[in-house]
């Protein structure tokens, strides 16, 4: 398999040295409490806000299905 050499071009050592500042910042973040999550019930009020208009539409000959993903909370 041939790789390339990409070692010495800047656009690329820019985005590791990016990468690498934000893993930084997270190591010294870790174990503190998530606090920019919006609160559940203004996530699930939102969801179903946009359940019910989606609702009210006809949709012919369609088949759809609404789904959300809630990320499990963080321990504390």
């Amino acid at each position: 398999m041939d790789i390339k050499d990409v070692s010495n071009e800047s656009k690329y050592i820019g985005y590791l040295k990016q990468l690498q500042g934000a893993a930084e910042r997270a190591a010294r973040r870790k174990g503190q409490a998530v606090r920019d999550h919006p609160p559940s019930q203004q996530l699930v009020s939102s969801f179903l806000m946009k359940l019910m208009a989606t609702s009210y539409r006809p949709q012919p000959n369609e088949n759809t299905i609404a789904t959300t993903q809630v990320p499990a909370p963080y321990p504390p």
